[in-house]
């Protein structure tokens, strides 16, 4: 509904004054998360109740990497439906660019529990983006949560090269 005041208010510098939305680090924040339709699309998904094996998403136990796998796959196609695509989709109805970046893009370690993955997220931005907080000289982090200084910049070129895209952000 934000956007669709923002367009009834200022459409008329959608795409020159207004040339875009940002959005700044969505993600799931370490989280686990869950709803009443997360557990219904999983059973429909994979023919099992999530909660019988939740406990496989902390412990490592018999069969945690599937599940892990499926749960944060499935994390991440929501979030796609219901937040980036419709954003994307917005955008483009309204001459504007979607840019920004994705929260913790730079740590490979925490991707697939704050993202599931970064590639569907970010192919559907019309300028993907990345956070570049103190990446040092390129060989060595600036800030001690850059497991791979020069990860996400290559990420993110090689996501918006893949999709003929030939801008990227970097904040």
């Amino acid at each position: 509904r934000t956007h669709y005041e923002y367009a009834r208010r200022f459409s008329e510098h959608f795409g020159k004054t207004i040339p875009g939305i940002f959005t700044d680090e969505p993600q799931n924040y370490n989280g686990f998360p869950w709803s009443r339709l997360f557990q219904k699309k999983f059973e429909e998904e994979f023919g099992y109740n999530p909660l019988d094996k939740a406990y496989l998403l902390v412990l490592d136990r018999e069969g945690y990497i599937e599940y892990r796998v499926n749960y944060y796959r499935l994390c991440e196609e929501m979030m796609n439906h219901a937040f980036y695509r419709p954003l994307s989709r917005f955008c483009e109805a309204h001459n504007l660019i979607l840019t920004g970046h994705l929260g913790m893009e730079e740590r490979i370690t925490q991707m697939a529990v704050n993202h599931g993955g970064i590639y569907s997220h970010l192919k559907v931005f019309q300028m993907p983006g990345i956070d570049a907080l103190g990446v040092g000289d390129g060989l060595t982090p600036g800030l001690a949560n850059m497991e791979a200084p020069n990860f996400s910049v290559k990420a993110v070129s090689s996501i918006a090269h893949l999709q003929g895209k030939n801008r990227v952000l970097c904040e």
